[in-house]
């Protein structure tokens, strides 16, 4: 694989996001970058995806809905009508085309990282974690799960999803089709661990 363009992608972000999601972005990248360490995944692939997965969170609906105008994102046609997803296919696509990546793990990371997805690779699953335990989060026992991740990750994953559908169900918010096939495949993972493997 070649060599990620880290510097171009900070300094870009750096530019793009509010400062409150610039302080965010780099506690997702300071907690991925742990994360791959433990778990012995390319720390490089996990800075980057960090780096780049709210790229597009200030970007305008129309950018989102000119590409799916366009058939250019046509996976973001299953995110319609959930405007808080939009960001992350854009993302993604930006990082496709922009930086020329193709790499379908760190694709599928960032496009994936709000709801996660059923076979989600271990590089999107420490983003799907990074980006809810990162230090500026503030939730109730969060340090619960950062201790979990650390010896866990899938067991970390299985809880912030959960956490996830939970507050979701509690406000009377749609739930994406996607978190819920995660979810039972991560259910059924740990129900059966053989057929995991």
């Amino acid at each position: 694989m070649a060599g990620l363009d880290l510097k171009r992608a900070e300094a870009l972000i750096r530019e793009d996001l509010k400062n409150g999601r610039w302080v965010h972005t780099l506690g997702v990248k300071e907690t991925a970058v742990w994360l791959a360490r433990i778990h012995r995944v390319s720390e490089e692939k996990a800075a980057f995806v960090a780096l780049l997965h709210d790229w597009a969170k200030h970007a305008p609906k129309e950018d989102f809905d000119r590409l799916i105008e366009q058939g250019l994102l046509p996976e973001g046609e299953e995110a319609l009508g959930m405007p808080k997803l939009y960001h992350a296919y854009l993302a993604a696509y930006w990082i496709e085309h922009e930086f020329g990546v193709s790499d379908p793990e760190i694709l599928e990371a960032v496009r994936y990282h709000s709801t996660g997805s059923p076979g989600l690779g271990v590089c999107g699953r420490i983003l799907f974690v990074a980006d809810y335990i990162e230090p500026g989060r503030e939730l109730r026992k969060i340090d619960r799960i950062r201790a979990l991740a650390e010896k866990d990750l899938d067991g970390a994953v299985r809880e912030v999803l959960r956490r996830k559908l939970l507050y979701l169900v509690e406000k009377g918010r749609p739930v994406h089709p996607r978190a819920v096939a995660f979810w039972n495949e991560l259910t059924e993972r740990q129900s059966n661990p053989e057929a995991a493997g």
